[in-house]
């Protein structure tokens, strides 16, 4: 869950939590039990708060049900004692009915939970099918937020020299490539050069993968990274290249300078990435 998320889900959550709590208090009021009623208020923020930042839809439905069980507290304290009954039978009675509602609302919210992790895991899953042209994946001086990127417009030749000396793709659809100089530290620069192939399907871009690990497994050592459905990272002396392949689109990226090494050139990957599934 991202932070804008978080935020959003969290001033939902205080909200109805604001407007749940003040049927609780209005209660509370009307069954003289004012005292409860304020805690619930509150408590009723604080779940939705809390419900909020862990996703929206449990700020959504979170309150309604924290609303129930305090609703319950109240009207069951404001109950007397049952004619014909001992304070301690009915107070007796009265504890099993609470940890009855608030079991009921323990399961609620934790089917709610449920289906929220199962909704994130099929996102987080997603197959994206990627089109041309490539170079509307291209990033832009827009997708930084941080000082100090500059992207560059060069020519396909120029960036050509990295891409064809050290991965020959071939029967993509596509392809778009590009250049970054990261210059926020200024006596460490690095300087990013990558390209995007678009193959007609999934297959194909495997295919042209595992042609390419083995082309690189000939030249040396090869390490496996995390981005991805496959990834590996091959270090040379002038920088070090990263190879990914995610469903129908492979993308290089070769990180050079003093301020490149594989965990910077992965945390470019991941900008790429990141660009290619919000257009998909």
């Amino acid at each position: 869950m991202s932070l804008a998320e978080a935020v959003v889900g969290s001033f939902i959550g205080v909200g109805l939590g604001f407007l749940f709590g003040i049927v609780v208090l209005v209660y509370g009021a009307a069954k003289k039990q004012l005292g409860r009623g304020l805690v619930g208020f509150l408590l009723s923020i604080v779940g939705g708060l809390f419900l909020g930042m862990a996703h929206v839809v449990l700020a959504i439905f979170g309150p309604i049900v924290i609303t129930a069980m305090l609703i319950r507290w109240i009207a069951g304290k404001s109950e007397g004692s049952e004619p014909g009954s001992s304070e301690t039978g009915t107070e007796g009675k009265r504890k099993s009915k609470y940890l009855k509602y608030i079991a009921g609302a323990v399961g609620v919210l934790i089917i709610l939970m449920l289906l929220v992790g199962s909704g994130a895991n099929s996102n987080s899953g997603a197959k994206y099918h990627y089109t041309c042209p490539a170079d509307k994946y291209l990033l832009a001086n827009e997708d930084f937020d941080e000082s100090g990127w500059k992207v560059r417009d060069v020519s396909e030749s120029d960036v050509d020299v990295y891409l064809s000396k050290y991965g020959e793709l071939n029967n993509y659809e596509c392809r778009a490539t590009g250049r970054v100089f990261d210059l926020s530290i200024s006596f460490a620069p690095a300087t990013y050069n990558y390209g995007i192939y678009v193959f007609n399907n999934e297959e194909q871009a495997q295919m042209e993968f595992n042609n390419l690990k083995q082309m690189y497994l000939k030249e040396g050592s090869i390490d496996t990274c995390s981005l991805g459905d496959n990834c590996f990272s091959y270090t040379l002396m002038s920088g070090g290249w990263i190879w990914i392949q995610e469903n129908n689109v492979i993308v290089g990226i070769f990180g050079a300078g003093l301020g490149s090494d594989e965990s910077s050139t992965l945390d470019f990957g991941k900008r790429v990435l990141d660009k290619m599934h919000r257009i998909g």
